[in-house]
């Protein structure tokens, strides 16, 4: 565990988030429903604890400098995460959230009808869909697991765009069929014209 004096305050690092986004202290102060004074002691308080000038002062505006820019980013990132694990907390009180990568199509027609019954069985687990149409990376995106499709012959499907699977494992699923279908009305003599 970091030093506690690594850890800036959550209220200064929402008043540099807010300022950032609105790009005045008025403006942020509202949103958080604080003074204008207590959020520009909150930025002075998180410069002096980080030992960096954050802000650039222009007549009625605050521009973050590009240090703080960055820094920024990496505070909304986590304020957001806090916020969401906050969510989930409150959603499922005695834990055991599965977050899952799906086919839209497969979460709409198959998986989705058969989660009341899945919820019924098991109510301490909160199961959160999240639709993927193109690879992803397991190491970089919030998944348990995931339903996708890969290539025919056996091989493993391709996870991440790269044909990597990290943790990985592949799983023998349903085998698919492909058939041709075609509204009659497009078809002459029983064959799709061309």
């Amino acid at each position: 565990m970091l030093p506690r004096r690594y850890l800036p305050s959550l209220a200064s690092l929402m008043a540099l988030e807010a300022v950032d986004r609105l790009q005045t202290a008025s403006a942020a102060a509202a949103e958080l429903d604080l003074t204008q004074g207590a959020v520009s002691r909150q930025l002075q308080v998180l410069e002096a604890q980080l030992g960096v000038a954050l802000l650039v002062r222009d007549r009625q505006r605050l521009r973050l400098t590009p240090a703080a820019q960055d820094y920024v980013r990496n505070v909304r990132a986590c304020l957001h995460g806090l916020a969401e694990a906050s969510m989930t907390l409150r959603a499922n009180p005695a834990g055991g959230a599965f977050n899952l990568a799906i086919l839209p199509a497969f979460g709409m027609h198959w998986l989705a009808p058969r989660l009341a019954d899945f919820a019924r069985f098991h109510p301490e687990v909160t199961v959160n869909l999240s639709t993927r149409l193109r690879p992803f990376d397991f190491a970089t995106e919030p998944f348990d697991a995931a339903i996708h499709y890969g290539l025919a012959g056996g091989r493993p499907s391709e996870i991440d765009g790269r044909g990597n699977h990290g943790r990985c494992q592949r799983r023998g699923g349903w085998r698919a069929q492909c058939q041709r279908s075609v509204d009659p009305a497009l078809v002459a003599d029983g064959q799709p014209s061309r």
